[in-house]
């Protein structure tokens, strides 16, 4: 009997250790600040973002790069900033480099005070 609850209490910590680490692992997912078709696309994918500088619904550019969530910091590194295509997307993106405050609410998260809409 005491085996079997110490079976049942280790297989306990092991689910909410897992839930803890699975909720710590990311974000997933395409979230949008746009104001009349123009801001940012962010789509995240395991470590990996790509993001899409909208004006007026025409994309200017795309580019590729990390993230890391850390508490409420948010750390972005686009390795290829020099490569994106137009100077204003260069620009933008040399802002977004480094690290950011990063809040997370329900489905909107809100990183250096931009929220981003979670995306359909």
């Amino acid at each position: 009997m005491k085996n079997a609850i110490k079976i049942v209490a280790l297989a306990l910590v092991l689910v909410m250790t897992m839930g803890i680490l699975a909720s710590c692992g990311g974000l997933s997912g395409k979230y949008e600040a746009l104001v009349m078709g123009s801001g940012s696309v962010l789509e995240f994918k395991g470590n990996k973002v790509e993001m899409t500088v909208k004006v007026l619904g025409q994309e200017l550019g795309t580019i590729d790069g990390t993230y890391k969530v850390s508490g409420d910091k948010i750390t972005f590194d686009f390795v290829d900033e020099d490569k994106a295509d137009d100077k204003d997307v260069r620009e933008y993106l040399s802002k977004l480099n480094g690290e950011l405050s990063f809040e997370k609410d329900g489905d909107d998260i809100k990183i250096g005070g931009v929220t981003y809409k979670k995306a359909d």
